[in-house]
């Protein structure tokens, strides 16, 4: 009897469709499995649609009908898919609605914009926007909340792709250091830094009193 994992890493179109196909054939027939106890997730509505109808063919070949119609009760969808199928099953358990659904991209944004303007960690990035960075763009039409938003977002979308990754704080250390690499450490005495550039802007101005462009000859 199988208890173990299997892995199968393959590149595309190395036929992996075909080996969880077969293996699961093959379990459903020594009853290691239920037909409708099958857990498959996938990155696409698609795929999940073709694993089905090929797990199910691949019963039918082997002659067990009974157990070929059972597919049509296994999870076999996305990852969204499956949460969404679970929250419907177990919604009263929990006491939550029995007919959830995907928030439309509208709902999300509306809901973001709710959790960006009680984000307290945020308040200062909202106070000053252009010092970290975030301007307008009138000729596009984004506002500064515009900016922030989608980086919000993109961040959201960065950490869902990494999955459990993202939560390692092994990761810390190397983005700060990937942060100082790109603008430097931070200055342990700020005012002695703007005291500085005052000072070159004063003797800039000494030795160009009219501006630099007076000095500046033109191409004969």
């Amino acid at each position: 009897m199988d208890n173990g994992l299997v892995i199968v890493p393959a590149g595309a179109g190395a036929g992996k469709t075909h080996r969880i196909k077969t293996q699961l054939s093959d379990w459903v027939g020594r009853g290691i499995v239920r037909p409708e106890r099958i857990l498959a997730v996938t990155f696409t509505e698609a795929a999940a649609s073709e694993l089905r109808e090929r797990i199910r063919a691949g019963l039918l070949a082997e002659g067990m009908v009974s157990e070929a119609l059972a597919v049509e009760r296994a999870y076999v969808s996305t990852i969204h898919g499956l949460g969404l199928r679970l929250l419907t099953e177990h919604a009263l358990a929990v006491g939550a609605s029995p007919q959830p659904r995907h928030l439309g991209d509208a709902e999300r944004d509306l809901l973001i914009r709710q959790a960006l303007a009680h984000a307290r960690s945020l308040d200062p990035i909202k106070a000053d926007p252009e010092r970290f960075g975030y301007k307008a763009d009138w000729h596009k039409g984004r506002t500064v909340e515009d900016g922030l938003r989608e980086r919000v977002l993109a961040m959201i979308d960065l950490l869902r792709g990494l999955g459990d990754v993202g939560r390692d704080p092994g990761l810390v250390a190397p983005a700060l250091a990937r942060l100082d690499a790109i603008y430097e450490p931070p200055l342990d005495d700020p005012a002695a830094a703007r005291d500085e550039l005052h000072g070159a802007v004063v003797a800039m101005l000494a030795v160009f009193p009219e501006g630099g462009m007076a000095v500046l000859a033109s191409p004969g």
